[in-house]
């Protein structure tokens, strides 16, 4: 029975680490969890590295998961070069975490 209990646990944990070794998707265009930067450089973790150049007085903190970049107004962003694969002509998702410390609202009156 252990040794059943440890072969079960042995193919999870070698099936979770090769999953997590695979290359990402073709399909994924860019994906910047801002985890890590280069200097300047925000790195692209798709198949592409589209990476981008930060652009003002943007700091890179501590996230809600894992790190973030902190803007402050319309002089900070990150700025990517264009490339053939930024360019989509079919439909598309796009996802961001956003936070904001203030928001502005317009009035309901």
């Amino acid at each position: 029975m252990k040794f059943t209990a440890l072969m079960i646990a042995f193919v999870i944990l070698v099936s979770s680490s090769v999953y997590s070794a695979n290359e990402p998707e073709d399909a994924l265009i860019l994906y910047m969890s801002f985890d890590s930067i280069d200097g300047e450089q925000t790195i692209d973790q798709s198949k592409h590295e589209n990476h981008g150049e930060i652009i003002g007085d943007v700091k890179h903190v501590k996230g809600k998961f894992g790190k973030a970049l902190e803007f402050h107004g319309d002089q900070d962003f990150v700025q990517i070069p264009h490339h053939e694969t930024l360019t989509v002509d079919q439909d598309v998702t796009v996802m961001a975490w956003i936070h904001t410390e203030r928001h502005t609202v317009p009035n309901d009156g």
